[in-house]
Protein backbone atom coordinates (compact mmCIF):
# COMPACT_ATOMS: atom_id res chain seq x y z
CA UNK A 1 0.00 0.00 0.00
CA UNK A 2 2.78 2.74 0.85
CA UNK A 3 4.40 1.70 -2.45
CA UNK A 4 1.55 1.82 -4.45
CA UNK A 5 0.86 5.70 -2.76
CA UNK A 6 4.52 6.65 -3.49
CA UNK A 7 4.08 5.47 -7.56
CA UNK A 8 1.27 7.27 -7.69
CA UNK A 9 0.44 10.65 -5.59
CA UNK A 10 3.62 12.26 -7.89
CA UNK A 11 1.73 11.23 -11.30
CA UNK A 12 -1.43 12.53 -10.02
CA UNK A 13 0.30 15.94 -8.80
CA UNK A 14 2.38 16.81 -11.68
CA UNK A 15 -0.81 15.78 -14.27
CA UNK A 16 -3.81 17.82 -12.02
CA UNK A 17 -2.41 20.20 -9.57
CA UNK A 18 1.21 21.25 -11.50
CA UNK A 19 0.55 22.21 -14.93
CA UNK A 20 3.31 24.36 -16.75
CA UNK A 21 1.73 27.74 -17.51
CA UNK A 22 3.54 30.89 -19.15
CA UNK A 23 4.32 32.52 -15.81
CA UNK A 24 5.26 29.02 -14.36
CA UNK A 25 7.05 26.58 -16.86
CA UNK A 26 8.64 24.91 -14.24
CA UNK A 27 5.07 24.44 -12.56
CA UNK A 28 6.42 23.11 -9.44
CA UNK A 29 7.70 26.76 -8.53
CA UNK A 30 3.93 28.03 -8.61
CA UNK A 31 2.63 28.92 -5.03
CA UNK A 32 -0.99 28.26 -6.39
CA UNK A 33 -1.65 24.73 -6.52
CA UNK A 34 -0.17 23.78 -3.28
CA UNK A 35 -2.63 24.05 -0.83
CA UNK A 36 -5.35 22.53 -2.81
CA UNK A 37 -2.28 19.53 -3.59
CA UNK A 38 -1.90 19.80 0.02
CA UNK A 39 -5.65 19.16 1.24
CA UNK A 40 -5.37 16.06 -1.70
CA UNK A 41 -2.46 14.66 0.63
CA UNK A 42 -3.92 15.06 3.56
CA UNK A 43 -7.61 13.98 2.58
CA UNK A 44 -6.39 10.84 1.10
CA UNK A 45 -3.78 10.27 4.50
CA UNK A 46 -6.73 10.48 6.51
CA UNK A 47 -8.91 8.30 4.66
CA UNK A 48 -6.46 5.23 4.22
CA UNK A 49 -5.44 5.68 7.93
CA UNK A 50 -9.42 5.38 8.64
CA UNK A 51 -9.84 2.66 6.23
CA UNK A 52 -7.12 0.84 8.30
CA UNK A 53 -8.43 1.07 11.44
CA UNK A 54 -11.75 0.22 10.43
CA UNK A 55 -10.54 -2.96 8.61
CA UNK A 56 -8.55 -4.38 11.69
CA UNK A 57 -10.82 -2.82 14.54
CA UNK A 58 -13.21 -5.88 15.01
CA UNK A 59 -10.03 -8.92 14.90
CA UNK A 60 -7.70 -6.22 17.27
CA UNK A 61 -10.30 -6.24 19.78
CA UNK A 62 -11.03 -10.41 19.38
CA UNK A 63 -7.37 -10.56 20.19
CA UNK A 64 -7.10 -8.43 23.24
CA UNK A 65 -10.09 -10.35 24.61
CA UNK A 66 -8.21 -13.85 24.21
CA UNK A 67 -4.94 -13.07 24.94
CA UNK A 68 -2.96 -13.48 28.26
CA UNK A 69 -1.26 -10.59 28.83
CA UNK A 70 2.08 -10.93 30.67
CA UNK A 71 2.69 -8.15 33.51
CA UNK A 72 5.28 -6.48 31.68
CA UNK A 73 2.95 -6.21 28.86
CA UNK A 74 0.08 -4.17 30.85
CA UNK A 75 -0.16 -0.55 30.46
CA UNK A 76 2.58 1.64 32.36
CA UNK A 77 3.33 5.20 32.30
CA UNK A 78 6.28 6.98 30.12
CA UNK A 79 8.46 7.33 31.94
CA UNK A 80 8.60 3.42 33.11
CA UNK A 81 8.41 2.58 29.40
CA UNK A 82 11.50 4.52 28.85
CA UNK A 83 13.08 3.20 31.56
CA UNK A 84 12.23 -0.23 29.95
CA UNK A 85 13.45 0.64 26.79
CA UNK A 86 16.90 1.75 27.95
CA UNK A 87 16.97 -1.25 29.83
CA UNK A 88 16.84 -3.99 27.17
CA UNK A 89 19.63 -2.09 24.83
CA UNK A 90 21.88 -2.45 27.62
CA UNK A 91 20.93 -6.13 28.29
CA UNK A 92 21.45 -6.27 24.13
CA UNK A 93 23.41 -3.70 22.58
CA UNK A 94 22.20 -4.68 19.04
CA UNK A 95 18.84 -3.12 19.84
CA UNK A 96 20.62 0.19 20.36
CA UNK A 97 22.23 -0.49 16.81
CA UNK A 98 19.15 -1.04 15.32
CA UNK A 99 17.33 2.02 16.13
CA UNK A 100 19.99 4.48 14.94
CA UNK A 101 20.18 2.58 11.57
CA UNK A 102 16.65 2.62 11.45
CA UNK A 103 17.05 6.52 12.60
CA UNK A 104 19.47 7.33 9.90
CA UNK A 105 18.55 5.18 7.27
CA UNK A 106 14.55 7.09 7.18
CA UNK A 107 16.51 10.12 8.52
CA UNK A 108 18.17 10.08 4.97
CA UNK A 109 15.93 8.97 2.64
CA UNK A 110 13.13 11.61 4.13
CA UNK A 111 15.86 14.35 3.17
CA UNK A 112 16.27 12.62 -0.08
CA UNK A 113 12.49 12.73 -0.78
CA UNK A 114 11.39 16.07 0.41
CA UNK A 115 14.69 17.86 -0.90
CA UNK A 116 14.73 16.01 -4.71
CA UNK A 117 12.11 18.87 -5.85
CA UNK A 118 14.72 21.25 -5.06
CA UNK A 119 17.49 19.53 -6.72
CA UNK A 120 15.92 18.84 -9.67
CA UNK A 121 14.10 22.51 -10.47
CA UNK A 122 17.67 24.30 -9.52
CA UNK A 123 20.80 21.77 -9.86
CA UNK A 124 19.13 19.24 -12.56
CA UNK A 125 17.27 21.88 -13.73
CA UNK A 126 14.31 19.06 -14.95
CA UNK A 127 10.04 19.79 -15.96
CA UNK A 128 7.08 18.51 -15.22
CA UNK A 129 7.79 15.56 -17.10
CA UNK A 130 10.97 14.36 -15.35
CA UNK A 131 9.91 15.46 -11.69
CA UNK A 132 7.38 12.26 -11.15
CA UNK A 133 9.88 9.60 -12.91
CA UNK A 134 12.26 10.72 -10.45
CA UNK A 135 9.59 10.48 -7.41
CA UNK A 136 8.44 7.02 -8.74
CA UNK A 137 12.01 5.34 -9.65
CA UNK A 138 13.40 4.70 -6.36
CA UNK A 139 10.00 3.11 -5.69
CA UNK A 140 9.79 0.73 -8.95
CA UNK A 141 13.40 -0.49 -7.96
CA UNK A 142 12.50 -0.97 -4.40
CA UNK A 143 9.51 -3.14 -5.59
CA UNK A 144 11.75 -5.13 -8.15
CA UNK A 145 14.54 -5.64 -4.95
CA UNK A 146 11.63 -7.38 -2.83
CA UNK A 147 11.20 -10.27 -5.52
CA UNK A 148 15.47 -10.68 -5.45
CA UNK A 149 16.32 -10.01 -2.11
CA UNK A 150 15.34 -13.35 -0.63
CA UNK A 151 17.88 -15.38 -2.98
CA UNK A 152 20.17 -12.12 -2.19
CA UNK A 153 19.95 -13.36 0.97
CA UNK A 154 20.25 -16.54 0.93
CA UNK A 155 23.72 -16.54 -1.30
CA UNK A 156 25.62 -13.99 1.02
CA UNK A 157 23.69 -13.75 4.42
CA UNK A 158 21.75 -11.15 6.03
CA UNK A 159 24.84 -9.04 7.32
CA UNK A 160 26.55 -8.85 4.25
CA UNK A 161 23.59 -8.11 2.32
CA UNK A 162 22.19 -5.06 4.54
CA UNK A 163 25.80 -3.49 4.43
CA UNK A 164 26.13 -4.34 0.25
CA UNK A 165 22.50 -2.55 0.03
CA UNK A 166 23.21 0.33 2.33
CA UNK A 167 26.89 0.89 0.70
CA UNK A 168 25.09 0.70 -3.27
CA UNK A 169 21.88 2.70 -2.04
CA UNK A 170 24.20 5.81 -0.67
CA UNK A 171 26.63 5.28 -3.84
CA UNK A 172 23.70 5.81 -6.06
CA UNK A 173 22.21 8.74 -3.95
CA UNK A 174 25.39 10.56 -3.94
CA UNK A 175 26.01 10.01 -7.70
CA UNK A 176 23.02 11.80 -8.61
CA UNK A 177 25.18 14.94 -7.04
CA UNK A 178 28.78 14.00 -7.53
CA UNK A 179 28.77 13.57 -11.44
CA UNK A 180 27.04 16.82 -12.45
CA UNK A 181 29.59 18.43 -9.83
CA UNK A 182 32.76 17.32 -11.64
CA UNK A 183 31.17 17.85 -15.10
CA UNK A 184 30.56 14.08 -15.86
CA UNK A 185 26.91 14.23 -16.14
CA UNK A 186 24.74 15.67 -19.46
CA UNK A 187 24.04 19.18 -19.38
CA UNK A 188 21.90 20.11 -16.90
CA UNK A 189 17.68 20.82 -18.27
CA UNK A 190 18.61 18.14 -20.76
CA UNK A 191 16.57 14.42 -21.42
CA UNK A 192 19.94 12.94 -20.79
CA UNK A 193 20.47 14.06 -17.35
CA UNK A 194 16.50 13.23 -16.62
CA UNK A 195 17.24 9.73 -17.68
CA UNK A 196 20.61 9.28 -15.99
CA UNK A 197 18.95 11.02 -12.73
CA UNK A 198 16.02 8.35 -12.83
CA UNK A 199 18.51 5.56 -13.52
CA UNK A 200 20.46 6.32 -10.11
CA UNK A 201 17.14 7.08 -8.24
CA UNK A 202 16.25 3.44 -9.70
CA UNK A 203 19.46 1.87 -8.61
CA UNK A 204 19.26 3.46 -5.39
CA UNK A 205 15.68 1.91 -4.49
CA UNK A 206 16.91 -1.31 -6.05
CA UNK A 207 19.71 -1.51 -3.40
CA UNK A 208 17.04 -0.06 -0.68
CA UNK A 209 14.82 -2.93 -1.04
CA UNK A 210 17.72 -5.11 -0.69
CA UNK A 211 19.05 -3.85 2.29
CA UNK A 212 15.18 -3.64 3.96
CA UNK A 213 14.41 -7.48 3.43
CA UNK A 214 17.72 -8.95 5.09
CA UNK A 215 17.57 -6.09 7.77
CA UNK A 216 13.88 -7.26 9.25
CA UNK A 217 15.75 -10.51 8.93
CA UNK A 218 18.15 -9.39 11.22
CA UNK A 219 15.55 -7.55 13.90
CA UNK A 220 14.02 -10.32 14.30
CA UNK A 221 17.06 -12.33 15.34
CA UNK A 222 17.86 -9.38 17.51
CA UNK A 223 14.03 -10.05 18.69
CA UNK A 224 14.94 -13.94 19.12
CA UNK A 225 17.89 -13.02 21.32
CA UNK A 226 16.69 -10.67 23.38
CA UNK A 227 14.16 -13.27 24.24
CA UNK A 228 17.09 -15.38 25.43
CA UNK A 229 18.71 -13.30 27.13
CA UNK A 230 15.46 -12.28 29.45
CA UNK A 231 13.38 -15.43 29.15
CA UNK A 232 10.28 -12.75 28.27
CA UNK A 233 8.55 -12.58 24.47
CA UNK A 234 10.90 -9.84 22.77
CA UNK A 235 9.78 -9.06 19.20
CA UNK A 236 6.96 -6.75 20.16
CA UNK A 237 9.12 -4.61 21.54
CA UNK A 238 12.02 -4.87 18.77
CA UNK A 239 9.40 -4.29 16.54
CA UNK A 240 8.52 -0.80 18.65
CA UNK A 241 12.35 0.03 17.87
CA UNK A 242 11.85 -0.31 14.43
CA UNK A 243 8.90 2.03 14.19
CA UNK A 244 10.18 4.68 17.08
CA UNK A 245 13.52 4.64 14.80
CA UNK A 246 10.97 5.33 11.14
CA UNK A 247 9.13 8.05 12.78
CA UNK A 248 12.09 9.98 14.07
CA UNK A 249 13.62 9.65 11.08
CA UNK A 250 11.10 11.11 8.99
CA UNK A 251 9.69 13.41 11.83
CA UNK A 252 12.93 14.87 12.28
CA UNK A 253 13.76 15.62 8.34
CA UNK A 254 9.98 17.41 8.19
CA UNK A 255 10.86 19.41 11.06
CA UNK A 256 14.21 20.33 9.79
CA UNK A 257 14.27 20.45 6.40
CA UNK A 258 13.52 23.90 6.10
CA UNK A 259 16.19 24.51 8.74
CA UNK A 260 18.70 23.21 6.43
CA UNK A 261 17.63 25.47 3.69
CA UNK A 262 18.10 28.29 5.67
CA UNK A 263 21.51 27.16 7.23
CA UNK A 264 22.56 28.00 3.63
CA UNK A 265 20.66 30.82 3.12
CA UNK A 266 18.55 29.18 0.34
CA UNK A 267 16.65 31.60 -1.44
CA UNK A 268 12.84 30.97 -1.45
CA UNK A 269 10.52 30.63 -5.06
CA UNK A 270 12.97 32.49 -6.93
CA UNK A 271 12.64 31.98 -11.09
CA UNK A 272 15.27 29.53 -12.52
CA UNK A 273 17.27 32.30 -13.81
CA UNK A 274 17.17 34.40 -10.64
CA UNK A 275 18.77 31.40 -8.38
CA UNK A 276 22.31 32.02 -7.79
CA UNK A 277 24.40 29.72 -9.03
CA UNK A 278 26.57 29.47 -5.64
CA UNK A 279 23.65 29.03 -3.63
CA UNK A 280 22.40 25.81 -6.07
CA UNK A 281 25.93 24.31 -5.47
CA UNK A 282 25.92 24.97 -2.06
CA UNK A 283 22.58 22.51 -1.77
CA UNK A 284 23.85 19.92 -3.75
CA UNK A 285 27.22 19.94 -1.84
CA UNK A 286 25.20 20.14 1.49
CA UNK A 287 23.15 17.17 0.65
CA UNK A 288 25.79 15.51 -0.64
CA UNK A 289 27.67 15.98 3.20
CA UNK A 290 24.50 14.63 4.87
CA UNK A 291 24.76 11.47 2.76
CA UNK A 292 28.15 10.54 3.35
CA UNK A 293 28.24 11.46 6.85
CA UNK A 294 25.27 9.31 7.79
CA UNK A 295 26.31 6.23 5.21
CA UNK A 296 29.64 6.35 7.17
CA UNK A 297 27.90 6.01 10.32
CA UNK A 298 25.76 3.48 9.21
CA UNK A 299 28.69 1.37 7.85
CA UNK A 300 30.21 1.20 10.53
CA UNK A 301 27.07 0.64 13.07
CA UNK A 302 26.18 -2.40 10.44
CA UNK A 303 29.73 -3.64 11.12
CA UNK A 304 29.54 -3.53 14.96
CA UNK A 305 25.97 -6.11 14.99
CA UNK A 306 27.51 -9.37 16.71
CA UNK A 307 24.34 -11.53 16.67
CA UNK A 308 24.53 -14.21 18.82
CA UNK A 309 24.53 -17.74 17.02
CA UNK A 310 21.16 -19.28 16.83
CA UNK A 311 22.22 -22.40 18.38
CA UNK A 312 23.30 -20.64 21.39
CA UNK A 313 19.27 -18.55 21.48
CA UNK A 314 17.95 -22.12 20.85
CA UNK A 315 19.78 -23.36 24.04
CA UNK A 316 18.82 -20.44 26.17
CA UNK A 317 15.48 -20.17 25.34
Amino acid sequence: GNQAVILIVPVVAFAVFFIPSPAFPKAQLDPAPYPTFGLFVALLGGALMLVGALGTYRKAREVEASAALPATAQSIGLVALMRRFWAAIRITPNIGRLLLITFLVLFVNSMINQLTLHLSTYFWQLDHQWNPRLQIGATIGSIRAMALAPVFVRVIGSKRAMQIGLAAFFVAQASAIILPLIGLAPAAGTAAIGLLIMSLRFMGGLAYGLYVVPFNIVAYDIGDEHEANTGESAQGLVASFMFIGLQLGSGAVALLAGSFLGLIAFPVGLPLGEMPPDKVKALAIFILVLIVAAGSVMAWLVGTFRPRPHSEILQAA
